[in-house]
């Protein structure tokens, strides 16, 4: 009876320190199995960061595409789409700027003047600036017909030209000015015969910037007169016109 009595405790015994280890595994799997899951839990955490970014990116994009008609199949590739997200303005800059006339269009602007002195001017001063106050042409409006001054609206390249009269038992001295400097001259002579006339012309080719004027005076007091009317049948013109 106490040896039955002695098994079974031994027994007893067994199974329970069978089962205290058993629950002491079971406790340290499940250890192994948390930090398993919060590894990966920290893992897609990560990922779903990365993948949040990705998306605001890929939105920028289509947003720009559809702004600027651009297609994902671009020849520039992503690269010119994410350049486009960075600077979504340059491109419409120029544009603005052309329609507020800060961008000169691409087609040149014609610039063309053609005018002569109504009367004749008697014996002229020295630098007396000469008056063309019938004008033929104007593309431009740059000649101011009562100045005789042409003002370059823009720059480029002019050519100018000119024909001055002079009339009997005299010499005439004109020069052209751009700006305050002589560009060109003509020089007038007449003997003392009756109705000696004598007519000298002059063309440059000249470089102006924007606002530079161009007008034609005298260089020296005229010892005779400057002829232009219809009765004498000559005039005495000034013309410009732009190159480029």
């Amino acid at each position: 009876m106490e040896s039955r009595m002695l098994m079974l405790f031994v027994f007893f015994l067994f199974s329970y320190s069978v089962l205290a280890c058993d629950t002491g595994e079971e406790i340290r799997k499940i250890h192994e199995i948390l930090k398993q899951q919060q590894s990966q839990i920290l893992k897609l955490q990560n990922e779903n960061k990365v993948l949040r970014k990705n998306v605001d990116i890929s939105n920028k994009i289509n947003s720009t595409v559809e702004q600027t008609n651009l297609t994902p199949e671009d020849s520039e590739g992503k690269a010119v789409l994410q350049k486009r997200v960075e600077y979504p303005k340059q491109s419409t800059h120029n544009k603005a700027l052309q329609d507020k006339g800060a961008v000169p269009a691409s087609e040149p602007q014609i610039v063309a003047f053609s005018a002569y002195m109504s009367t004749s001017e008697h014996n002229p001063s020295s630098h007396h600036q000469l008056v063309f106050d019938v004008v033929q042409t104007n593309i431009g409006n740059a000649y101011n017909k009562y100045t005789g001054a042409f003002v370059a609206p823009v720059s480029g390249v002019y050519v100018f030209a000119w024909t001055i009269y002079t009339g009997d038992n005299g010499k005439t001295f004109f020069n052209i000015i751009v700006n305050n400097s002589v560009y060109g001259s003509t020089f007038g002579e007449t003997d003392n015969g009756c109705c000696d006339y004598d007519s000298d012309s002059g063309t440059i080719v000249v470089s102006l910037n924007q606002g530079d004027t161009v007008y034609i005076r005298s260089s020296r007091q005229a010892s005779t007169e400057v002829p232009s009317n219809d009765s004498f049948g000559g005039k005495t013109t000034f013309a410009g016109w732009k190159l480029n």
